[in-house]
């Protein structure tokens, strides 16, 4: 059994991964909802995510 199994997850879809148009990553506070911050769109995947951490609040 795999550990997802063993979690109880039954199925996994996944899907497209989301780029950017111009691939530089989607970084800041998301409209409308209070203390949420938005990292994603990198082109280079989790490459970018460190970088792009030090940018937001408590990074």
């Amino acid at each position: 059994m795999t550990s997802f199994a063993n979690a109880g997850i039954k199925r996994i879809i996944n899907g497209a991964i989301p780029h950017t148009p111009d691939g530089n990553p989607l970084v800041g506070p998301m409209p409308g909802v209070p203390n949420a911050w938005a990292c994603c769109g990198s082109s280079i995947g989790i490459a970018q995510g460190a970088g792009c951490g030090t940018f937001l609040p408590g990074g």
